[in-house]
């Protein structure tokens, strides 16, 4: 829990509520913590959806990796971060809507979510860190609209087969789906890049 961010859990329906005021947590030891420092490690089994509530400002490191039994989370709109590793193999979800007011996506966040087919990114996004959404090899469909200063580091997307559309910053191409459908046999990439 963070200094003024608590959590309830239901284990009978398996709703995980994080309410309160802030962060979720800071690392209790410098360099960083683990999955198992944090406090849904031991229920990781029973949390099946996640709600989020105004006022929470980040989504800690590690918080909800590994809980393959989650299928839904809501996120408030008052969250500005989602850290490292964060939903990293809950491959129990296959939608995931990051709401307007999210600045960053840490360092595989959602790493290894296999279930993943539908993301919502909103333009408030100015950085999606390295692996961010790596091997989420059931990904589709990213419904957003990008932001022309965005930062996406180089393996963000790496493995998201599934994927129908290149993926464009302002000067970078990031991800170009192997077996995209070429609209007149090409495809342009931006003169900027």
């Amino acid at each position: 829990e963070g200094y003024n961010v608590t959590f309830s859990l239901d284990t009978e329906t398996g709703i995980l509520v994080i309410s309160g005021e802030g962060g979720m947590y800071r690392s209790p030891v410098q360099g960083g913590i683990y999955e198992s420092d944090t406090p849904f490690y031991p229920y990781k089994d029973y949390i099946r959806s996640v709600v989020i509530e105004e006022g929470v400002t980040s989504i800690g490191a590690y918080a909800f990796s590994n809980c393959i039994n989650l299928t839904d989370v809501e996120i408030a709109f008052t969250v500005i971060a989602i850290g490292q590793q964060s939903f990293r193999n809950s491959t129990g979800l296959t939608e995931v809507v990051i709401p307007e007011g999210v600045v960053t996506i840490g360092d595989a966040a959602f790493w290894e979510c296999t279930g993943l087919v539908n993301v919502t990114i909103p333009n408030s996004v100015m950085f999606i860190e390295d692996i961010a959404f790596c091997d989420c090899i059931n990904l589709e469909t990213l419904d957003w609209e990008i932001n022309e200063n965005i930062t996406i580091e180089d393996d963000a997307f790496l493995g998201c087969e599934k994927l129908k559309e290149p993926i464009a910053t302002k000067d970078m191409l990031i991800y170009f789906p192997y077996n995209y459908e070429f609209e007149d046999g090409y495809y342009a990439i931006p003169e900027n890049i």
